[in-house]
């Protein structure tokens, strides 16, 4: 049985004092499909909630800019962190609380926005003189695949912000330990960063060898193996020049544009003998 970091937050009480805020998604859930907003209200101060591209209950569209609300279900006000004017931590923000816990699911691909959340979490967490506490999630394509080029400098952005490998194999409690104690973050400032860590999971685990359900990390990565296809094919979406699959039924496992001769290009596709992946031609509008 895998036990996330949410699961064990009654075991740390200590580290959730005084006005607490959760920065968290949908796929912020304890293995027995508790909302982490649910666990946090019954065990400490929680004050505020933080919403990182979209929405605290997934409802946003991807790149989506939206403003503060109130969210239904808790009735805790939101702070949006994806607004046209930042995507930080405002001073504002740091001052309504004390200690800020991360509980977000990713998908172990660099350019995946959430990354960057967190990294903007330490830096802002570490000049404010703020708690962080990060509960940890796996890596839904495991923790030994590495693969890919590094950033280069002049590719620095909001979906590629640290020189780490395109697959990087860590799930996000060792990414925050890394970024902050390698200190490879803005003028190498370090938070007072905590991790509580997962139970039972190993790093040959893909997400579907946990035996817990998925809860999709943002509205198109709605299966585990879609965190597999999501750096195949997610990148070339920065082009616009073809489909992807986002916004059809599969996305991020199809190539489509007017121009492509299906049956052509699947019968050279597969002529390349790439071990483990089959292509088909299929058509849509």
């Amino acid at each position: 049985m895998v036990l996330f970091g949410a699961d064990r937050v009654a075991e740390f009480e200590n580290l959730f004092t005084g006005r607490v805020a959760l920065l968290t998604g949908p796929s912020g859930r304890t293995s027995g499909n508790v909302p982490t907003i649910d666990v946090l209200k019954q065990c400490c101060n929680l004050q505020l909630l933080l919403a990182p591209e979209h929405g605290v209950r997934g409802d946003k569209a991807a790149g989506a800019l939206f403003a503060d609300e109130i969210d239904e279900g808790s009735g805790l006000p939101v702070r949006s962190l994806y607004t046209k004017d930042s995507k930080r931590l405002s001073r504002e923000t740091l001052a309504l609380f004390d200690t800020l816990v991360y509980d977000i699911a990713d998908v172990g691909c660099r350019y995946y926005t959430f990354l960057t959340t967190l990294r903007y979490c330490i830096e802002d967490c570490a000049a404010a003189g703020k708690r962080l506490v990060v509960l940890d999630r796996p890596n839904p394509v495991g923790g030994l695949k590495i693969e890919g080029n590094l950033v280069e400098d002049d590719c620095i952005s909001f979906v590629s912000q640290f020189k780490i490998p395109y697959l990087y194999a860590l799930t996000c409690g060792e990414l925050a330990l890394m970024l902050n104690g390698e200190k490879m973050l803005k003028d190498g400032e370090q938070c007072n960063l905590h991790i509580v860590k997962m139970k039972g999971w190993k790093r040959k685990m893909d997400y579907t060898q946990t035996g817990l359900q998925w809860v999709p990390s943002s509205p198109h990565i709605p299966h585990p193996h879609s965190a597999f296809f999501y750096p195949v094919s997610g990148i070339l979406g920065e082009l616009g020049y073809m489909s992807i699959g986002v916004g059809y039924t599969i996305p991020f496992q199809m190539f489509a544009a007017p121009w492509m001769e299906a049956e052509k290009l699947a019968g050279n596709l597969n002529r390349l003998n790439v071990p483990g992946v089959i292509f088909r031609p299929m058509y849509l509008k």
